[in-house]
Protein backbone atom coordinates (compact mmCIF):
# COMPACT_ATOMS: atom_id res chain seq x y z
CA UNK A 1 0.00 0.00 0.00
CA UNK A 2 1.12 3.51 -0.41
CA UNK A 3 -1.07 4.26 2.38
CA UNK A 4 -0.03 2.56 5.89
CA UNK A 5 -2.49 4.31 7.90
CA UNK A 6 -5.35 2.68 5.78
CA UNK A 7 -3.82 -1.27 6.44
CA UNK A 8 -6.24 -1.32 10.49
CA UNK A 9 -9.12 -0.68 8.03
CA UNK A 10 -8.04 -3.55 5.32
CA UNK A 11 -11.51 -5.70 4.79
CA UNK A 12 -10.39 -7.56 1.80
CA UNK A 13 -7.75 -8.01 -1.12
CA UNK A 14 -8.29 -7.19 -4.63
CA UNK A 15 -6.93 -9.47 -7.33
CA UNK A 16 -7.40 -9.20 -11.47
CA UNK A 17 -9.12 -12.17 -12.23
CA UNK A 18 -8.03 -12.06 -15.69
CA UNK A 19 -4.22 -12.57 -14.70
CA UNK A 20 -2.04 -15.16 -13.72
CA UNK A 21 -0.57 -15.64 -10.12
CA UNK A 22 2.48 -17.50 -8.45
CA UNK A 23 3.08 -19.11 -5.36
CA UNK A 24 6.97 -18.26 -4.73
CA UNK A 25 9.45 -19.57 -2.26
CA UNK A 26 11.82 -17.16 -0.82
CA UNK A 27 14.37 -18.74 1.76
CA UNK A 28 11.39 -20.36 4.28
CA UNK A 29 8.64 -18.11 2.90
CA UNK A 30 5.68 -18.42 0.74
CA UNK A 31 4.20 -16.10 -1.17
CA UNK A 32 1.84 -15.12 -4.04
CA UNK A 33 1.55 -12.12 -6.25
CA UNK A 34 1.01 -11.50 -10.31
CA UNK A 35 3.54 -13.79 -12.37
CA UNK A 36 4.39 -11.05 -14.25
CA UNK A 37 5.68 -9.13 -11.05
CA UNK A 38 7.99 -11.61 -10.30
CA UNK A 39 11.03 -9.25 -11.12
CA UNK A 40 10.58 -7.73 -7.90
CA UNK A 41 11.78 -10.97 -5.91
CA UNK A 42 15.50 -11.58 -5.90
CA UNK A 43 16.03 -15.37 -5.86
CA UNK A 44 12.31 -16.52 -5.79
CA UNK A 45 11.49 -20.62 -6.58
CA UNK A 46 7.88 -20.61 -8.43
CA UNK A 47 6.19 -23.53 -7.20
CA UNK A 48 2.76 -22.73 -8.73
CA UNK A 49 0.86 -20.94 -11.43
CA UNK A 50 -2.81 -20.69 -11.26
CA UNK A 51 -5.83 -18.03 -12.64
CA UNK A 52 -6.46 -15.10 -10.25
CA UNK A 53 -10.33 -16.65 -10.55
CA UNK A 54 -8.62 -19.28 -8.59
CA UNK A 55 -8.16 -16.91 -5.73
CA UNK A 56 -11.59 -15.20 -5.80
CA UNK A 57 -13.11 -15.82 -2.48
CA UNK A 58 -10.13 -17.28 -0.56
CA UNK A 59 -9.81 -16.04 3.10
CA UNK A 60 -6.93 -14.48 4.69
CA UNK A 61 -5.37 -13.44 8.11
CA UNK A 62 -5.37 -9.23 8.05
CA UNK A 63 -2.12 -7.61 9.15
CA UNK A 64 -4.55 -6.37 11.96
CA UNK A 65 -7.43 -7.01 13.64
CA UNK A 66 -8.36 -4.03 16.04
CA UNK A 67 -12.29 -4.00 14.49
CA UNK A 68 -14.93 -6.42 14.98
CA UNK A 69 -16.66 -6.51 11.98
CA UNK A 70 -20.53 -7.83 11.32
CA UNK A 71 -20.39 -9.25 8.43
CA UNK A 72 -17.73 -11.41 6.24
CA UNK A 73 -14.40 -9.64 5.87
CA UNK A 74 -10.91 -10.51 4.48
CA UNK A 75 -11.33 -12.21 1.45
CA UNK A 76 -10.31 -12.01 -1.64
CA UNK A 77 -12.42 -10.21 -4.76
CA UNK A 78 -11.88 -9.43 -8.37
CA UNK A 79 -11.54 -5.72 -9.46
CA UNK A 80 -11.22 -3.94 -12.63
CA UNK A 81 -8.40 -1.19 -11.05
CA UNK A 82 -5.87 -3.95 -10.15
CA UNK A 83 -2.52 -3.03 -11.79
CA UNK A 84 -0.42 -5.66 -12.96
CA UNK A 85 2.67 -3.18 -13.36
CA UNK A 86 3.43 -2.37 -9.83
CA UNK A 87 3.34 -3.54 -6.68
CA UNK A 88 2.36 -7.14 -6.10
CA UNK A 89 -0.48 -7.25 -8.33
CA UNK A 90 -2.63 -7.69 -5.16
CA UNK A 91 -4.24 -4.68 -3.93
CA UNK A 92 -4.93 -3.87 0.00
CA UNK A 93 -8.95 -2.47 0.20
CA UNK A 94 -10.21 -0.33 2.90
CA UNK A 95 -13.62 0.92 2.16
CA UNK A 96 -13.98 3.71 4.17
CA UNK A 97 -10.92 5.46 2.52
CA UNK A 98 -10.63 5.55 -1.36
CA UNK A 99 -13.88 6.11 -3.68
CA UNK A 100 -12.83 2.96 -5.67
CA UNK A 101 -12.42 0.89 -2.60
CA UNK A 102 -15.78 2.29 -1.42
CA UNK A 103 -17.69 1.04 -4.53
CA UNK A 104 -16.04 -2.59 -4.30
CA UNK A 105 -16.99 -3.02 -0.72
CA UNK A 106 -20.41 -1.90 -1.59
CA UNK A 107 -20.98 -3.89 -4.85
CA UNK A 108 -19.08 -7.23 -2.80
CA UNK A 109 -20.76 -6.49 0.57
CA UNK A 110 -17.91 -5.89 2.60
CA UNK A 111 -18.32 -4.08 6.13
CA UNK A 112 -18.04 -0.57 5.70
CA UNK A 113 -16.41 0.42 9.52
CA UNK A 114 -14.47 3.40 10.30
CA UNK A 115 -10.98 2.69 11.65
CA UNK A 116 -10.04 6.77 11.93
CA UNK A 117 -12.61 9.48 13.26
CA UNK A 118 -13.58 12.25 11.12
CA UNK A 119 -10.47 14.36 13.09
CA UNK A 120 -8.20 11.45 11.05
CA UNK A 121 -7.07 10.30 14.43
CA UNK A 122 -7.59 6.33 14.60
CA UNK A 123 -10.19 5.62 16.86
CA UNK A 124 -9.79 3.94 20.39
CA UNK A 125 -9.86 0.32 18.88
CA UNK A 126 -6.26 0.66 17.01
CA UNK A 127 -4.79 0.52 20.37
CA UNK A 128 -1.27 1.55 19.32
CA UNK A 129 -2.21 4.41 17.33
CA UNK A 130 -5.32 5.90 19.00
CA UNK A 131 -6.05 9.31 19.00
CA UNK A 132 -3.08 9.83 16.57
CA UNK A 133 -3.15 11.72 13.00
CA UNK A 134 -3.00 8.85 10.98
CA UNK A 135 -0.01 10.55 8.79
CA UNK A 136 1.83 10.64 11.79
CA UNK A 137 1.21 6.80 12.24
CA UNK A 138 2.46 5.89 8.95
CA UNK A 139 5.99 5.16 10.02
CA UNK A 140 5.45 3.83 13.48
CA UNK A 141 2.94 1.20 11.39
CA UNK A 142 6.00 0.26 8.87
CA UNK A 143 7.91 0.09 11.83
CA UNK A 144 5.13 -2.21 13.86
CA UNK A 145 5.33 -4.48 10.34
CA UNK A 146 8.95 -4.54 10.40
CA UNK A 147 9.08 -5.78 14.05
CA UNK A 148 6.51 -8.42 13.39
CA UNK A 149 8.32 -9.43 10.39
CA UNK A 150 5.04 -8.54 8.33
CA UNK A 151 6.80 -6.11 5.76
CA UNK A 152 8.08 -7.61 2.95
CA UNK A 153 9.65 -4.57 1.15
CA UNK A 154 9.93 -0.82 1.78
CA UNK A 155 10.31 1.90 -0.24
CA UNK A 156 10.16 5.73 -1.64
CA UNK A 157 7.33 5.97 -4.04
CA UNK A 158 6.22 9.48 -5.63
CA UNK A 159 2.46 9.61 -6.40
CA UNK A 160 0.24 12.54 -6.02
CA UNK A 161 -1.64 12.94 -3.02
CA UNK A 162 -4.60 15.45 -2.06
CA UNK A 163 -3.64 18.37 -0.05
CA UNK A 164 -5.55 21.41 1.39
CA UNK A 165 -5.57 23.84 -1.36
CA UNK A 166 -5.50 26.65 1.41
CA UNK A 167 -3.55 25.37 4.71
CA UNK A 168 -1.62 22.82 2.84
CA UNK A 169 -2.57 19.44 5.30
CA UNK A 170 -3.15 16.08 3.99
CA UNK A 171 -7.10 15.36 2.93
CA UNK A 172 -8.16 11.97 3.77
CA UNK A 173 -10.76 10.17 1.69
CA UNK A 174 -13.72 9.33 3.95
CA UNK A 175 -16.47 7.57 3.41
CA UNK A 176 -19.75 9.66 5.04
Amino acid sequence: TRSPWTLPGNVGLAVDKNAKYVEVKIDNETLILAQNRTEIIENAKVLKTFNGTDLLGLEYEPLYNFINYDKKAHFVIPADFVSLDEGTGIVHTAVMYGEEDFELGKKFDLPKKHSVNEKGQFVDEVTPWAGMFVKKADPLIIEDLEEKKLLFKKEEIKHTYPFCWRCGTPLLYYAL
